[in-house]
């Protein structure tokens, strides 16, 4: 069954703009925006605040490490590069995460899961493993037992499938596999 739920302004408003920026630089550059559209679109579907968080920090337009501030961990691509322009602001970034109305539709539903069935263990599949790590410091902090598999994770994926077959009822298993 599919989840339906209705964005916020902020996250409209940023949804809006990062698709205005992507068909903006296709456009500039005799591409096809569709193409372009495919993939950041959905980034920002499966995560508005990752999405911002990712860009902006790939950019090096957003900063949250006073250490490294101006100088981003990685080049970032063209696209990225220009999505990072409208990812630049701290505050920007705390409102998406404070209003973040799918978030909060996925914990509403975990919560009924909860509620009917405590030892239920859920399955969280995401393409995007910045989905994946900010998920689970949300649910983290809502106090949901927490695992992740995906590529950056150092741990080994039968290693962690057997972890989470072990663990107590409630665990959430966030993965891109």
């Amino acid at each position: 069954k599919t989840a339906r739920w209705t964005m916020s302004k902020i996250e409209r408003d940023f949804y809006d703009t990062a698709t205005m920026k992507i068909e903006e630089y296709a456009y500039d550059r005799d591409l096809n925006e569709r193409f372009l559209l495919a993939q950041s679109q959905r980034l920002l579907a499966s995560s508005l605040a990752s999405a911002y968080r990712h860009w902006g920090e790939r950019s090096g337009y957003l900063t949250l490490d006073e250490e490294d501030e101006g100088t981003p961990s990685k080049l970032a691509g063209p696209l990225v590069a220009a999505l990072g322009e409208v990812c630049d602001d701290r505050a920007v970034l705390a409102a998406l995460e404070a209003s973040d109305t799918k978030f909060e539709r996925l914990s509403e539903w975990l919560g009924t899961i909860r509620k009917q069935d405590p030892e239920q263990k859920v399955i969280i599949f995401s393409s995007f493993r910045r989905t994946i790590d900010y998920l689970a410091t949300r649910l983290a902090r809502e106090g949901h037992a927490v695992m992740q598999l995906h590529g950056g994770i150092k741990v080994d994926r039968q290693e962690t499938i057997a972890h989470f077959a072990d663990a107590p009822g409630g665990t959430i298993l966030l993965t891109s596999e």
